[in-house]
């Protein structure tokens, strides 16, 4: 009990005592002294003053020494007296109930408190409790924080959150977008419409590789990249086709072909195909043209194995409107099947005039040429190991004996004849002799000069007279000497034009053009600029070409529908060039071209006229000088084709040792397929080629005159005399220029354009080459896979050294690879 509960029931006692022992009525009370006033009203026991009262009358509480009928907010009664409630209580019934606390606190059990415990929340001035299972809140609607084994959800507290929510960490949390159901955030389990389940999540649409199921996402078939369901692929994995929008294969099947990653049924009546527009093969009955199908081909094509093509290939005769194969002794073959142009077997040689093929040539001839042929021995010879060639006799045509592999009339002195046609040597010594050994020796070398030694006995007249004979023989030697030493430097100094004095013929590449390509100029050929499909090419300072019209029944054949144009040698009196020159690179090129036929790089010569002196050749619309001259920009890919031809052209003429000895961009001619449109590059003007170690007098003098300046490798332009031609690697000189023309198409500048002739020979014996000035090639690297190598080629194509130039063969490799 407190004290002031103890103070005041001591107070209480006293007073009853004092009540008790108060005298009868009219005495004084006991609270009140004689001749003393009254207490306060209410108050039954007071001391002084008046107002300090100590007991109270019943009805009355005692307060500060007072007595109040009702004790004030903030106390309670308590044994007759008012008591003050806690610091923090308004108003209570007892000291440990309160009823009503101060502002800021809040009544819980009695008692005020600053905060509300764990479990309840304020509620005006009172502490209530949060709802059935939360652990914290903030009112009875907001539950903050659940206790074990419930979850919160939008305030309140739940044993099983709803669905579309999971728990996690004491609360509900909402599934991911989509998802109806799940077990967490990365695991759903059932989704919302619309949505489909794919790796444990809701999605609208599925990924590549898969398509939309019965409420989720499936994988698209084997090799299948995209579908819309297991049976309608629509595109699949890179390598495979689709077909018929279903399944992937890894080749289309016959009769399709493959476009945009899927297979695509070939045209109308094709049976192989490699697009809609290049057909391989056709149905029964169709012929192949230009990668369509047909039912006859026309009259400039030929049938070949069901297809109709422009030129029957190596081994086949056009005849009838198709090509039918050659004999099988021809490797080539014109106007019938057993008309061989060249021989196919190893070993047999060819018989120009009956294109017939055989194992040894008749005799008085022998095999020589590419392709193998047989030709005329020298008119001195019977027989002969090699054509043409008075020194390379094996026999003798009667009248004639044979001395070494030459035949003479009579046999020299130092040899007899042998039975029956053969001069042998005679016996060391002998000037003349009727057979081999000393015994047969008639006159010896030294009686027919007399210098024969004396016999001893000879006498002193004898011995004079020989000694006088000797000494005029010997001034007759130093005369003799001193005349073939001015007449060798006569001739060393003449040596050019008698040379020049010659005929080309004796200087040509022992190349036989057949008699069948001679044709009549005025019956087998008609010009007519007018009327023909192809102009005139150009016009240069040796040569004419114009077109021409095959008017013989085999040339036209043989044209096959192509334009053809006629080369013929041009005069001009003007010009340093003689007829000599200009017969002897008639001659030259007819030669060499007949030789290069099979190479489908090189002019095809078709025939050839004696008078006037000209060549039939496949006509061409333009070369590639002029082609780069129009200002439009090649596409690459024509470009690459052009240059691969130029270096095609090339490889094929150095395996067989023949230097061009002109490449210059105008030398080559260029056609364009309509049908296709693609390029083709063949080499042209071969009037200054030559055979490797074999340049004729006359070529070399012209070609001093006639190289082309910009084109031309350092050392051609370094010649003085033709004497330095011996040295020059002219295959060498021709891939230079080849790299010159490759410049040409890479730049579409022409080398060296803005440079005089003398100022190019300057730079060029400074180690300049056109690049160096020259603008920058029209081609990116990354534009074509050949464009790098190319321009990498280029200063080995343009090495001062000879030796280190790249090979046509060599560079053709390396584009092969790219």
């Amino acid at each position: 009990m407190s004290l002031r509960r103890l103070l005041c029931a001591l107070a209480a006692v006293l007073a009853v005592a004092v009540y008790l022992a108060a005298p009868a009525a009219g005495a004084p009370s006991p609270g009140q002294a004689a001749g003393l006033a009254a207490c306060s009203t209410g108050c039954a026991l007071c001391d002084e003053p008046a107002d300090a009262c100590l007991t109270c009358e019943a009805g009355y509480f005692l307060l500060a020494g007072a007595c109040v009928d009702e004790c004030p907010a903030g106390t309670f009664t308590d044994m007759g007296a008012c008591a003050p409630c806690s610091d923090d209580c308004q108003a209570c019934v007892a000291a440990d109930d309160c009823r009503l606390c101060q502002p800021g606190t809040y009544l819980l059990a009695g008692a005020c408190v600053a905060d509300c415990p764990a479990g309840m929340h304020p509620a005006a001035d009172t502490c209530e409790a949060c709802a059935a299972g939360c652990a914290a809140c903030s009112s009875a609607a907001d539950c903050q924080a659940c206790q074990p084994g419930m979850d919160l959800h939008n305030g309140t507290c739940v044993a099983d959150c709803p669905a579309g929510t999971f728990s996690a960490a004491g609360a509900c949390a909402p599934c991911p977008g989509g998802c109806a159901s799940c077990a967490s955030a990365a695991e759903c389990l059932a989704c919302q419409d619309g949505h489909l389940m794919h790796a444990g999540a809701c999605v609208t649409d599925c990924p590549a590789g898969m398509h939309a199921g019965p409420g989720a996402c499936e994988p698209c078939p084997a090799d299948c990249a995209a579908c819309t369901s297991a049976a309608d692929c629509q595109a699949c994995q890179p390598g495979r086709l689709l077909l018929a929008g279903a399944t992937c294969v890894a080749e289309c099947p016959a009769g399709m072909f493959p476009e945009a990653g899927a297979c695509e049924a070939c045209p109308a009546g094709c049976a192989a195909c490699a697009s809609a527009t290049a057909c391989q093969a056709c149905h029964e009955g169709g012929l192949l043209l230009a990668g369509a199908c047909c039912h006859a081909c026309k009259g400039s094509s030929f049938l070949l194995a069901g297809a109709c093509v422009a030129e029957c290939p190596a081994g086949m005769l056009a005849a009838a409107g198709a090509c039918v194969p050659c004999s099988p002794d021809c490797a080539r073959c014109a106007e019938r099947a057993d008309f061989c142009l060249a021989c196919a077997a190893a070993g047999q040689a060819l018989l120009p005039a009956t294109g017939q093929c055989v194992s040894e040539c008749p005799a008085g001839e022998a095999p020589a040429g590419l392709p193998m042929a047989c030709q005329p021995c020298d008119p001195s010879c019977a027989a002969c190991t090699a054509p043409g060639n008075a020194a390379a006799c094996s026999a003798c045509p009667a009248g004639s004996l044979l001395h070494g592999a030459a035949c003479v009339a009579a046999c020299p002195a130092g040899t007899f004849a042998q039975a029956p046609d053969r001069c042998a040597p005679c016996a060391e010594g002998c000037h003349t002799c009727s057979g081999p050994g000393a015994d047969a020796c008639q006159e010896t070398w030294c009686q027919v000069d007399g210098t024969c030694p004396e016999k001893p006995s000879t006498s002193a007249r004898t011995l004079a007279l020989g000694l006088g004979i000797g000494a005029a023989v010997l001034l007759l030697l130093i005369i003799l000497l001193i005349l073939c030493v001015i007449r060798r430097r006569r001739r060393a100094k003449e040596e050019d034009d008698s040379e020049l004095a010659l005929t080309g013929a004796s200087h040509m590449p022992d190349f036989l053009v057949p008699d069948f390509l001679l044709l009549d100029f005025n019956k087998d050929l008609h010009v007519d600029e007018a009327q023909s499909p192809v102009s005139i090419v150009g016009k240069g300072t040796r040569l004419t070409v114009q077109p021409v019209v095959p008017l013989k029944a085999s040339l036209i054949q043989q044209a096959a529908g192509r334009a053809l144009v006629l080369k013929t040698v041009e005069r001009q009196e003007s010009s340093s060039m003689t007829d000599d020159h200009r017969e002897a690179m008639f001659r030259n090129e007819m030669s060499i071209l007949w030789a290069m036929r099979d190479s489908p790089n090189v002019v095809e010569m078709l025939g050839y006229t004696e008078v006037p002196s000209a060549i039939v050749l496949e006509g061409h619309p333009t070369d590639l000088a002029t082609l780069l001259k129009g200002g439009d920009i090649l596409h690459v890919e024509d470009a690459m084709t052009v240059i691969s031809g130029l270096l095609l052209g090339l490889e094929y003429l150095h395996m067989n040792d023949i230097a061009h000895r002109d490449i210059r961009s105008s030398n080559v001619l260029i056609r364009q397929y309509g049908d296709t449109g693609r390029m083709r590059a063949v080499l042209s003007d071969f009037s200054l080629a030559c055979a490797a170690g074999r340049s004729p007098p006359l070529l070399d003098a012209i070609l001093l005159m006639s190289c082309s300046v910009p084109f031309a490798a350092p050392e051609i332009l370094n010649l003085t005399s033709r004497s330095d031609l011996r040295a020059v690697d002219f295959q060498a000189a021709d891939m230079y220029a080849a790299g010159s023309v490759i410049w040409h198409v890479l730049s579409h500048e022409r080398p060296w354009s803005d440079v005089s002739f003398p100022e190019i020979i300057a730079l060029v014996a400074s180690g300049q080459n056109p690049g160096s000035r020259g603008p920058r090639s029209v081609y990116s690297r990354d534009v074509s896979a050949g464009v790098a190598p190319l321009l990498e080629a280029l200063p080995e194509l343009w090495s001062p050294e000879p030796h280190r130039r790249m090979t046509a063969r060599r560079l053709l490799a390396i584009l092969r690879r790219v």
